[in-house]
């Protein structure tokens, strides 16, 4: 099969970042994702946010991986405050970030219930991340 990987040589401390997806190729054998990490340090050790992955024919799930020197844990009340959508720990690790598999998966806060990749296709969706100095 065909692959294809987009990366940049540029880095950025902050960013605003808006993709559209009209299509995403689902199936065994498939592992379709969008992605942002750290460079010039070990993973998970800089971090790494998923905000879209599927593998295979599983239910996209957003994911958050931190190492030691970085790890973190949210604040499940946050997550999951008052008028927004239920966003369960989808790794069932009470939030908690530090990833070192097998035993701790990195936290996944998702809204329920999870979308198939069959499902994206349907219905198009945009996803935004932003990071600042504040969030």
């Amino acid at each position: 099969r065909k692959s294809a990987k987009i990366r940049t040589q540029k880095q950025w401390k902050y960013f605003l970042a808006a993709v559209r997806f009209t299509h995403v190729p689902y199936g065994c054998g498939l592992w379709p994702a969008f992605w942002t990490y750290a460079t010039g340090v070990q993973w998970p050790d800089g971090g790494e946010l998923d905000v879209l992955e599927y593998a295979n024919d599983i239910a996209s799930q957003t994911s958050l991986h931190t190492g030691a020197p970085n790890a973190c844990r949210l604040d499940g009340a946050k997550v999951t405050r008052a008028g927004c959508p239920a966003m369960p720990d989808m790794n069932g690790g009470n939030y908690e970030c530090k990833t070192a598999y097998p035993d701790s998966l990195g936290c996944a806060p998702n809204k329920l219930p999870l979308q198939s990749p069959a499902e994206w296709n349907i219905e198009p969706v945009t996803f935004v991340i932003e990071w600042t100095e504040d969030f």
